[in-house]
C-alpha cells in the first residue's frame, strides 16, 4: 500500500484547538492512506509546522524504534523506522476502551 506523509508534533496532537507550532524536539512523522486525506488534514489542522514530506524526508525525520513496542510492525524486524497511521476518528472506541494507533514500517532490518 502507498501512504502520504507529513510533519506532525506529539506535544499538541494532529489537530489542536489554537494556533501552535509545538516543540523542537516533539515532531513526528504521519502516514496518510490516500494524498486526497493528508491534503484535507494539511489544510485544516492548527498546527503551524504541519507540511507534507516526501519518503525520502519521512526516513529521515523517524528514529530508530523496537518494533516489538508498536502494533502493526513485524515483530521479526531487528529495528524499524516508522510512522503512525493517521486517524481522523477518536481514539476511544464504542466500548470505552483506547484504540491503540498502527504504524507502517518506512524502513526495516529483518532478523
Amino acid at each position: 500500500m502507498r501512504y502520504y506523509y507529513a510533519l506532525s508534533d506529539s506535544f499538541t496532537g494532529d489537530n489542536p484547538n489554537e494556533h501552535a507550532s509545538g516543540f523542537a524536539n516533539t515532531k513526528e512523522v504521519i502516514a496518510f492512506t490516500s494524498k486526497a486525506e493528508r491534503d484535507e488534514w494539511l489544510s485544516s489542522t492548527k498546527l503551524l509546522t504541519a507540511k507534507p514530506l516526501t519518503r525520502l524526508e519521512a526516513i529521515q525525520l523517524s528514529e530508530r524504534i523496537n518494533p516489538a513496542n508498536y502494533p502493526g510492525l513485524d515483530k521479526n524486524y531487528q529495528w524499524a523506522k516508522a510512522a503512525r497511521i493517521y486517524r481522523s476518528i477518536e481514539w476511544i472506541n464504542a466500548d470505552g476502551g483506547l484504540v491503540w494507533p498502527e504504524y507502517v514500517a518506512l524502513k526495516y532490518s529483518e532478523n
